[in-house]
């Protein structure tokens, strides 16, 4: 399984939470598929994942196979449309 050393991701963010957009086919390569909350949203072939608990667990993964990331900020106003998005589970 290959991983860029260095990936960036999406961070969006609302008056009063955030979420990582991440592929569906990475959480899949990861084996996390099983491990994210039904806090956490998915559309398309992205996920996500819900800050306090999803997120760390996917960066966790990810470093631990010593792929870096970063994050691009989005903010999306007072409420973001990923509150209308499917849950994940």
């Amino acid at each position: 399984m290959v991983f860029k050393m260095n990936n960036v991701f999406d961070l969006h963010y609302d008056a009063g939470h955030s979420w990582l957009k991440v592929p569906l086919k990475l959480l899949t390569k990861l084996k996390l598929n099983n491990k994210i909350s039904e806090c956490s949203y998915k559309r398309g072939s992205n996920a996500f994942l819900e800050c306090d608990c999803d997120m760390p667990l996917f960066i966790e993964a990810l470093k631990s196979i010593g792929s870096d990331l970063s994050f691009n900020d989005i903010n999306n106003g007072d409420n973001s449309p990923i509150r209308t998005y499917r849950r994940f589970n």
